[in-house]
């Protein structure tokens, strides 16, 4: 994501097309292929905004950040840190109770005003917000909806929105990790990780988004919580850093 001037969407572009990849836990997410020269656009209009977005992440966020250059960072080393660092604050001599949580169709949900509203916080002017919202409102037309699941700009403008929720989790003391959407508070007790819980279903109310009752659950057995936060198995999706 080089820095320059957003190019407007030229006439005759291709069409987006879209590819249904199948997901771990079932059923299907959508991808979105963009023309080269959307994606260039798109690619272009978010990293005006990276840097001020990457500012605000927490130290918490261990999904693919930003590098110096302006590039999501590899996927591969950034789930190993994800793994050991749950590893081993499940292994403590006081293991946490783990409050394990995830949002329902995360990029799906993604609309215009929390983007405009997160990035605005995060420092961005009026005319860099426009240029990307001007490029949902193109895509929009072609039946994306909500954020493009594919493109590696998509990660940094969900990230902007899901920071909400680190920061209502820090101002609460409730230490945490967040892999994109997937959300692990440590809590010293099982009322803690209720309340943690609650916490996250309210403060990501506030940018439409809600949690994926499904996949939400208090884990208060370590061992089982590693199991399940460590071992799960590789897809494309991850490899993307969608989910």
């Amino acid at each position: 994501m080089a820095l320059g001037p957003t190019p407007q969407r030229p006439r005759g572009r291709g069409p987006i097309r879209f590819d249904r990849i199948a997901k771990p836990g079932g059923g299907a997410r959508t991808l979105s292929l963009l023309d080269p020269v959307d994606a260039v656009a798109f690619a272009r209009a978010v990293a005006r905004v990276g840097p001020l977005v990457e500012r605000r992440l927490r130290s918490m966020v261990l999904s693919p950040r930003l590098d110096p250059r302006g590039s999501l960072a590899p996927w591969g080393p950034a789930r190993a840190r994800w793994t050991a660092e749950i590893d081993r604050r499940l292994r403590a001599r006081r293991p946490p109770v783990a409050a394990v949580a995830d949002v329902r169709d995360c990029y799906g949900s993604i609309q215009d005003r929390p983007i405009r509203a997160c990035l605005r916080d995060a420092g961005a002017s009026d005319d860099q917000v426009g240029a990307i919202l001007d490029l949902f409102g193109a895509f929009r037309d072609e039946g994306v909806v909500g954020l493009p699941v594919g493109p590696p700009p998509s990660t940094v403008l969900a990230d902007a929105v899901l920071s909400v929720a680190d920061e209502a989790l820090v101002v609460a003391g409730l230490p945490h990790l967040r892999w994109v959407d997937d959300v692990v508070v440590f809590a010293p007790d099982p009322r803690e990780a209720r309340a943690g819980i609650d916490l996250l279903r309210r403060s990501l109310a506030h940018v439409g988004l809600e949690l994926n009752d499904t996949k939400t659950r208090i884990i208060g057995d370590p061992a089982e919580a590693r199991t399940m936060l460590t071992a799960r198995p590789p897809s494309l999706a991850r490899d993307r850093g969608m989910a």
